[in-house]
């Protein structure tokens, strides 16, 4: 095995004077010393062979100069290591950056800003640091710069053996280094050893070796620490925080992102705003040559709305209002404000609750929105009038049906739930799911459309006969004439498993993971998941002519119109406000709950 010794080259303390003074001074040091040490440089390598480290430079500091040089290197080795920490902090935001704007770059969402910040990201932390983090070897490394600059030309060199002789007559301190090649690997070695002066004439043993050196700045910083009279330790790498600069220019950045996809949004949402505008102008065309067909069917296509009753709130408002006045109330989860009720909405006969918004349907036939509007889920489209039902699809998007028999969606779209099918008419009934749609013709069959990662899109073929819809999270749900209830999509909470034996249902609705259904004696059947108490219906429920089901809690609206919830209460959806009755319509959101309360007054 081959060993390449490293001699490394030492700057003089200024102010020591001229060589010839310097070698004056060892000849007079070597004359006055009283003692001697003698010892041996060596390592042992993983296998406990002794290697022999021969011609090392061997430093001898006395006690009182090495405590000036140490004392000069702390306030070095602290600014050099603090400014580290700070850009290691400052690069790993930078960073933390890049990934998030690499993880917005979706295939069908092209945003050339995104790249540009992400660079630019990365330039900052190569012109601050040279390379992406602060390491812990650069600090020795430094370290061991600075402690050999401070220090004064070796006066002893080993033999090729390693061995030395060293002459003091006080304390003195014994400072080396060396490099050990073997192949292209290279290992370097930092020794430093005080000496105290012996007593009574004998000589003091010393042995350097791998067991005595030092292996990081930490620990050297600490020997020059306390040969300095000081108790100090080194902030950590991981103590600062992002710098002023750094953290201001990080949020400008996400700043001009969103900026950038938003405007990519509006761009997109132009393009669909005239292409339904398009639409509209068509429709419009063809109801005048239709309205004769229209006025001739109206009073079929209202029995049949009102029969469906059973299942959306909102059919049957009409008849439980009997012309009265009503009020709209909210509570639970307010961050988007989807619990601000609009100032001086009146007349609403139909409610529904999404993910951050809300929906409500007026008499006269149009539809008022509120809360979040991130997707523009609560931009109601231009010309929208006479509708008849309204839902709130979970992850933030709108449908509204049309006396036509026609469907309008607007709001989030990336799964394609706005996308109404083209064609689709006779259209009675509609339900918003996570990130789908659903939609009851009048002959009893069911239209679905938007994510099917779950077959929640997948109606059975053999679905007739239907009266009622629901979408739930990631599934879907159907209320047969019969009474008997199909459900079908994601199963893994068993939300699809309708109970054996379950009948005479007039009312269903589908939560986040879990199934309701109310029975014509007016109980309640739930199932699915129950990590929130979601289905354990209250012992002693009965008198229910509705139910709404949130994400993750329950709701029953009772004859007497009292309505009762259970399940997730962390938003206080499920905190019925105290004496509230004559409620006839209730609406469950993610992390809110919407109601219709009837004026007694009138």
């Amino acid at each position: 095995m081959k060993i390449v010794m490293g001699i490394f080259f030492l700057l003089f303390l200024g102010g020591c004077g001229s060589d010839e003074s310097k070698v004056k001074e060892e000849v007079e040091v070597e004359a006055e010393a009283e003692s001697q040490v003698e010892g041996q440089v060596f390592v042992v390598t993983k296998s406990r062979e002794n290697i022999k480290m021969g011609l090392v430079s061997i430093h001898v500091v006395p006690d009182e100069q090495f405590k000036i040089i140490a004392s000069e290197l702390l306030e070095q080795i602290m600014v050099f290591q603090v400014k580290g920490a700070q850009e290691k902090a400052n690069g790993n935001a930078r960073e933390e950056l890049a990934k998030e704007l690499t993880s917005l770059e979706k295939p069908d969402l092209k945003v050339p800003v995104l790249k540009a910040l992400r660079e630019e990201a990365a330039l900052a932390i190569e012109k601050t640091t040279g390379q992406n983090r602060f390491t812990p070897s650069e600090g020795l490394e430094f370290s061991t710069e600075l402690l050999f600059s401070g220090l004064p030309p070796a006066v002893v060199k080993t033999d090729a053996d390693g061995r030395f002789k060293i002459s003091f007559r006080s304390k003195v301190w014994v400072i080396a280094q060396a490099t050990r090649s073997v192949g292209e690997k290279s290992e370097n070695y930092l020794w430093v050893l005080p000496v105290e002066g012996p007593k009574e004439g004998l000589l003091s043993p010393l042995l350097i070796s791998n067991d005595s050196e030092y292996k990081s700045v930490e620990s050297l910083f600490t020997l020059l620490a306390s040969a300095g009279g000081e108790s100090r330790e080194l902030p950590s790498l991981s103590s600062a925080e992002v710098d002023q600069e750094t953290a201001q220019w990080i949020r400008e950045a996400k700043e001009k992102a969103n900026s950038a996809i938003k405007e990519v949004m509006i761009e997109e949402q132009a393009r669909l705003d005239a292409t339904e505008a398009a639409g509209l102008a068509r429709v419009d065309a063809a109801e005048a040559a239709g309205r004769a067909r229209l006025d001739a069917a109206k009073a079929a296509g209202q029995a049949r709305i009102l029969e469906l009753a059973s299942i959306r709130e909102s059919w049957s408002l009409r008849t439980l209002l009997h012309g009265s006045s009503s009020e709209v109330f909210a509570w639970g989860e307010n961050d988007e404000q989807q619990c601000d009720i609009p100032t001086g909405l009146k007349d609403v006969v139909g409610i529904s609750g999404g993910s951050g918004h809300s929906l409500a349907l007026k008499e006269d036939g149009r539809v008022v929105a509120w809360g979040g509007n991130e997707w523009k889920q609560c931009d109601i489209p231009t010309g929208l009038k006479n509708v008849v039902g309204i839902s709130a699809g979970i992850f933030s998007h709108s449908l509204a049906l049309r006396n036509d028999g026609t469907v309008v969606a607007w709001g989030y779209n990336k799964d394609k739930q706005c996308d109404v099918p083209i064609g689709l008419t006779d259209v009675v009934g509609i339900s918003g799911g996570s990130g789908h749609s659903l939609a009851l013709k009048e002959d009893g069959t069911v239209v679905a459309w938007g994510d099917n990662k779950w077959k929640q899109c997948d109606v059975p073929v053999d679905l007739t006969d239907v009266v009622g819809v629901s979408g739930g999270g990631r599934h879907s749900l159907a209320l047969k004439k019969n009474g008997s209830v199909v459900a079908w999509g994601r199963n893994e909470q068993k939300q699809c498993d309708v109970p054996t034996g379950l009948t005479d249902v007039v009312g269903i609705s589908g939560g986040g993971r879990h199934s309701l259904a109310v029975k014509k004696d007016g109980s309640v059947v739930a199932w699915g998941e129950n990590d929130e108490k979601q289905c354990d219906v209250p012992i002693g429920l009965t008198d229910v002519i509705g139910v709404s089901a949130g994400f993750f809690n329950s709701l029953a609206v009772q004859k007497d119109g009292a309505v009762v919830a259970w399940g997730r209460n962390e938003q206080k959806q499920c905190d019925v406000p105290i004496g509230l009755t004559n409620v006839v319509g209730i609406s469950g959101g993610s992390g809110h709950t919407l109601i219709i309360k009837k004026d007694s007054s009138n």
